[in-house]
């Protein structure tokens, strides 16, 4: 079967694309593990990267398979993307795009949801709806306001990492200053020490934490919607 699809790749141009790519993923383990009896996806993605076609296999993913980052070493057909937030323009286009009129706190609101196209139509909603307009009034709350359903889709993601992950996400959600690799290292008991770059990796590979670089030292945090969904939501993380 995966040798037919790949002939049907180079007889004819096609563009396959395979969307939530994550539900084929491990829940509970570091991020790109293959879920059992889905081991064979790993195969497929390593022949359609390696072998001569004239098609594109687009993975749309909360987080990549193992194998994209070697791929993408090996050869020049294998390419990751991620999609960050908007460019503030952009942002305040889409913010007035949907009934809010421009004001001087706008670049505040974009920075609170890191420009996230959901995260901020969920939010001007909320504004209309409980702030008569007035993102002041919106930003005046002392808790980041996460909205359904982002807050849902952010728990879903939470309670896909594994243990060590928790604890180390669970640890930056308490602190609001970035904390340090140091800090990190000396402040969480894990079961062997070099187990902390990896973990960090893996959230970092998720989009669930940000690194700050500053004085060639490097820091972690993580943005203030997950913060918040993690400190009011203890259950999120088990």
């Amino acid at each position: 079967l995966m040798s037919d699809f790949l002939e049907c790749l180079r007889e004819h141009r096609c563009l396959v694309i395979l969307d939530d790519a994550e539900q084929i993923l491990s829940r509970g383990t570091l991020v790109g593990q293959y879920k059992a009896g889905y081991e064979d996806y790993g195969k497929l993605f390593r022949r359609v990267g390696q072998e001569r076609h004239q098609s594109c296999l687009l993975l749309i993913s909360w987080e990549p398979p193992l194998q994209m980052e070697l791929l993408e070493k090996k050869n020049y057909s294998t390419r990751s993307l991620t999609l960050n937030g908007l460019p503030t323009e952009d942002a305040r286009q889409l913010l007035v795009a949907n009934g809010l009129s421009e004001q001087e706190q706008d670049i505040e609101l974009i920075k609170r949801y890191r420009g996230n196209p959901l995260g901020l139509k969920l939010a001007v909603k909320t504004i209309k709806d409980f702030f008569f307009g007035s993102v002041s009034e919106f930003l005046s709350w002392d808790d980041v306001i996460v909205p359904e359903p982002m807050r849902t889709i952010l728990i879903e993601q939470l309670n896909r990492l594994d243990e060590s992950e928790k604890k180390v996400i669970a640890y930056l959600a308490r602190n609001p200053t970035p904390i340090s690799i140091k800090q990190l290292r000396h402040s969480i008991t894990l079961d062997y020490n070099s187990q902390l770059i990896s973990v960090l990796q893996s959230l970092e590979r998720r989009s669930l934490i940000e690194k700050i670089s500053h004085s060639n030292r490097t820091f972690f945090t993580i943005i203030p919607v997950i913060r918040t969904v993690i400190n009011e939501h203890e259950g999120c993380l088990p």
